[in-house]
């Protein structure tokens, strides 16, 4: 799978989030509403996405197109 476990925490914010991803918090916000991140919970009004369910967004990301898997990331997939 992705070799995320070595850069990132266990859990991350938003803000670290949309960090790693170079998206703004306002998209990534979209992309839990919709439901693309499985996994996500709230404690109080913050936001914590699981490492692992980040992990899992990504590979699907990357595989949703098989002819070229690699085109929507910029991460290394084993």
């Amino acid at each position: 799978m992705l070799k995320i476990q070595k850069y990132l925490p266990v859990t991350l914010s938003v803000t670290e989030c949309a960090d790693f991803l170079k998206i703004s918090k306002d998209h990534l916000r979209i992309i839990i509403r919709r439901g693309d991140i499985k996994g996500v919970y709230k404690i109080n009004r913050r936001i914590i996405i699981p490492r692992d369910s980040l992990a899992d967004y990504l590979y699907k990301r990357a595989y949703k197109n098989e002819n070229k898997p690699y085109q929507t990331l910029g991460v290394i997939v084993d």
